[in-house]
């Protein structure tokens, strides 16, 4: 007969190798919680602080000027936290040179050229469409819809100008080059934008700009007598404004996150839609089937 004793010594020793398995699935759940819990953590407060090189000022203003702006601050906040933007003001030449001197730049808006894809980080998607440059003109002359930058200075002798370090399209930068010495050139911060107020002023007689910029920025100087508004003889139709970063490390990570939020194809349709109110209505459905074609949203 089995020693009662004995008995009971097995039964305390089953009971405690339950009691220890018992304690260590706990563990283990806990465990696998805590690294449940940590991963979640990380994933949502991990942020990516870039320099942005821009004309908008939060200090100044609280909401952006232009449209490119407005967008990209769409594209942001999709990206839940993940990619912070430290505004910093630059030059449109000296926004270039950050590139190649502070791997945590990046620019918005920017057109795609050959030697700038050798020098930069692009973002797969555009993020901004627009017809293409418009030659902008404060004059009472009768200009034809379509005209030539060689007609403009040569022809009509008027002053035109651009903003220094701004590339205009590959296109109308080799049309520019063969007036260097005859053209106005704006440079620094907003260089832009003072060109935009200097023709409204009557200091220009013409710049290159796109008219949904213009018109964004001076609605009512827009519709006044003697601006008008003429396509480029010999430009593109429409150009496209990619999200562009250091060619590094960090660049590549702030690249990632731009074309994560990009690939929602609610917040492409969101852009389109945005870009409906930027332009005249014919321009309007070629720009947003432009979008729709770069999307592929259906």
């Amino acid at each position: 007969m089995m020693n009662a004793g004995f008995f009971m010594s097995i039964v305390n020793t089953q009971t405690k190798e339950v009691n220890l398995n018992k304690c260590f699935e706990s563990f283990m759940k806990y465990l696998l919680l805590t690294a449940y819990f940590v991963s979640l953590f990380i994933s949502k407060s991990y942020a990516l602080v870039i320099d942005l090189a821009s004309d908008f000022d939060p200090a100044k203003t609280n909401e952006p000027t232009d449209a490119a702006m407005v967008i990209l601050m769409k594209v942001q906040k999709a990206l839940d936290g993940k990619l912070i933007f430290n505004h910093i003001p630059a030059s449109r030449i000296r926004e270039w040179r950050e590139l190649d001197s502070h791997p945590t730049t990046c620019l918005y808006n920017k057109a795609k050229t050959l030697t700038r894809e050798k020098q930069a980080l692009y973002s797969k998607y555009p993020f901004t469409a627009f017809p293409a440059n418009r030659l902008i003109v404060n004059s009472p002359l009768d200009l034809p819809q379509s005209l030539s930058i060689d007609d403009l200075i040569t022809k009509h002798g008027l002053q035109l100008g651009v903003a220094k370090g701004r590339s205009y399209g590959e296109e109308i930068d080799r049309m520019l080059a063969a007036y260097k010495d005859r053209v106005f050139v704006n440079e620094g911060a907003n260089s832009a934008a003072r060109l935009r107020k200097m023709l409204l002023q009557g200091k220009l007689d013409a710049i290159i700009e796109y008219a949904p910029v213009f018109n964004y920025d001076h609605p009512h100087e827009s519709r006044k007598q003697g601006i008008t508004f003429h396509k480029i003889s010999g430009a593109p139709v429409a150009t496209f404004g990619y999200f562009v970063c250091a060619n590094s490390e960090f660049g590549k990570q702030a690249i990632t996150f731009f074309n994560q939020a990009m690939e929602d194809t609610q917040l492409q349709q969101d852009i389109i839609e945005f870009h409906k109110d930027l332009f005249f209505e014919q321009e309007s459905i070629f720009i947003r089937q432009s979008l729709q074609a770069q999307f592929l949203v259906q």
